[in-house]
């Protein structure tokens, strides 16, 4: 399964969130974009440059990981699509 990184932000001014755990970060829902760039698709989520990330006021921010277990299966995959 996928990691998933969730930050809310209740407070009236934006906040910085300091991401506890390394690794390759991806937004997949930010509250404070406009519709529809507020939720996108995995494959088009943005990665995270920083170990940081603003949450705007009164928004939710969800970030995903690819577990090790998923990384390992595409590489697999990929793999086994070159072989042929």
């Amino acid at each position: 399964d996928d990691d998933l990184y969730v930050m809310i932000n209740a407070y009236w001014e934006a906040l910085s969130f300091e991401i506890q755990e390394v690794g390759a970060w991806r937004v997949v829902v930010d509250t404070a974009r406009d519709t529809p760039n507020d939720v996108c698709e995995r494959s088009d989520a943005v990665p995270i440059q920083s170990s940081e990330y603003l949450v705007q006021p009164r928004s939710t921010v969800v970030l995903l990981r690819p577990s090790h277990s998923s990384a390992c299966m595409v590489r697999e995959l990929l793999d086994e699509s070159h072989r042929d």
